[in-house]
């Protein structure tokens, strides 16, 4: 059997799920900063000590490092529009990725896009005709993908939360994704993206983006922190550092010399932030009848609870995993 590949490259973390090759089944996570491997030797790992884990991979002649978390990236700006597949850092991660799985050949690899992005049918060719093919991602090694499918984001998640059901062997809440109308609400970096699934069919005329997301959430934290604490101009604490803590699930800060909680500032933060997503969205369900909401993306956790509040009269599911549920769900759709 060969390797498939769920593919999930996103705005903070690139996630990857693999099945098949000699290692099995595997998941990873890694942040989505790249630099040249030269400049990532020269003012990071040089300051670091060599401490810094990255993949190397090679794209036209030139070595990058790849996973590196974006704030230590110097003078590099991410971009979150939908060329953000055309460029050297998505193909740097997708690189990275492929190396992971550790195979010289991929049979199938499922990746996907916000509902807006997936209806254009010039970029879904653009982004699989670069994964297509073969690949030489380092001096000595060329990794072949056979075939690719883009399938839209929120898919991901809708099909990971049906076969975690399948798998604790819940059949009334396999029912109530496949036969019910399924709101499916995907937390990300820049955005907050939400659909509908009727009766396991996308209803992309109920779908839609909030910015109202993590960014946001982060932003939030780092502002609540300088109000408290006062920061000169351009001495406050950065949202990039908040960011790392939070991937690293630390919450005591280093700032202006002293030792800082954070938690009571994610919390307000979150609760702020997720309270308005929430109310947008079902403010676009109004006229629709939903059934069940599917709460995943890497800002699951930070959405549950208003979600919950706001769809009281819905059942809730949250991702067992809603970093790597879409990730799952496309590798569920390779493999299948």
């Amino acid at each position: 059997m060969g390797t498939n590949v769920g593919l999930d490259i996103g705005y903070s973390n690139a996630k990857a799920v693999f099945s098949g090759g000699e290692e099995g089944y595997q998941e990873v996570v890694f942040p989505v900063g790249v630099s040249r491997l030269d400049q990532f030797n020269r003012q990071i790992k040089g300051i670091t000590g060599g401490n810094v884990e990255t993949t190397t991979v090679l794209i036209d002649g030139v070595e990058y490092a790849a996973g590196i978390e974006p704030g230590k990236v110097v003078g590099s700006a991410r971009d979150i529009t939908e060329n953000y597949s055309k460029t050297m850092q998505y193909r740097a991660l997708f690189y990275a990725a492929l190396l992971h799985a550790n195979d010289t050949e991929i049979d199938r690899l499922v990746t996907g896009l916000p509902v807006s992005h997936w209806q254009n049918e010039e970029l879904k060719n653009q982004i699989k005709e670069m994964m297509q093919g073969q690949h030489q991602v380092a001096n000595k090694r060329t990794v072949t993908v056979n075939e690719v499918e883009i399938i839209p984001q929120p898919g991901g998640a809708f099909l990971d939360a049906i076969h975690f059901a399948e798998t604790e062997g819940d059949q009334e809440t396999v029912d109530d994704l496949t036969e019910g109308s399924v709101l499916i609400i995907d937390p990300g970096f820049y955005s907050t993206d939400f659909v509908v699934f009727d009766e396991g069919e996308l209803n992309a005329e109920l779908s839609g983006t909030t910015l109202q997301a993590t960014s946001r959430i982060i932003d939030r934290v780092a502002e609540l922190i300088s109000q408290d604490y006062g920061a000169a101009p351009g001495k406050s604490l950065k949202p990039e550092k908040i960011e790392s803590m939070l991937r690293a699930n630390s919450l005591t800060a280093r700032y202006a010399g002293q030792k800082i909680d954070i938690s009571p500032y994610k919390h307000q933060s979150s609760e702020e932030v997720s309270e308005v997503a929430i109310s947008e969205i079902a403010g676009s369900m109004r006229n629709a009848v939903i059934d069940t909401v599917v709460i995943a993306g890497g800002g699951g956790e930070y959405f549950e609870p208003q979600a919950r509040r706001i769809f009281s009269h819905c059942g809730v599911v949250k991702a067992a995993d809603p970093v790597l549920a879409i990730a799952r769900g496309y590798h569920g759709w390779a493999a299948r």
